[in-house]
């Protein structure tokens, strides 16, 4: 996928108006809710339910919001709920270092469902840029 426009969008209307006008890739968040503000399930599925009728093979992501990160069970409940709207990639952010990211993907990796599905479906390569999203956005 070559990406060159990622929009974030926060609403419906947003999001079919980015997709409608060039967008790439739909990001479902808040920023005024944090630097990663999510928008929550009972946004997310009505806005992934829209997007896929308009256009099925739309990619689309959403954030989880800003949990702690000592909250692991709070994480992975936050990535199943989120991750069962439909969307293709769910974000978390992480503090850096290689131990919160290393207990975040095996923490991850245990879920059930279309976040571990893709997780396992992703290329040595594609799991490292998405590992290493993951560091960076732990440093922000």
């Amino acid at each position: 996928m070559n990406v060159r426009l990622l929009v974030s969008v926060r609403k419906l209307e947003e999001a079919l108006l980015a997709a409608d006008n060039g967008a790439d890739f739909i990001d479902l968040k808040d920023p005024s809710a944090g630097a990663l503000g999510g928008l929550g399930p009972a946004r997310i599925r009505p806005i992934v339910a829209a997007l896929r009728q308009a256009h099925p093979l739309f990619p689309i992501s959403a954030t989880i919001g800003d949990v702690a990160m000592a909250d692991r069970a709070a994480i992975l409940q936050h990535t199943s709920a989120v991750g069962a709207c439909g969307v293709d990639y769910v974000k978390v952010g992480l503090h850096p270092g290689a131990h919160a990211l290393l207990d975040a993907l095996s923490a991850l990796s245990a879920l059930s469902g279309s976040v571990r599905d893709t997780w396992s479906r992703l290329a040595p390569r594609e799991r490292r840029a998405v590992a290493l999203a993951g560091w960076v956005v732990g440093l922000g």
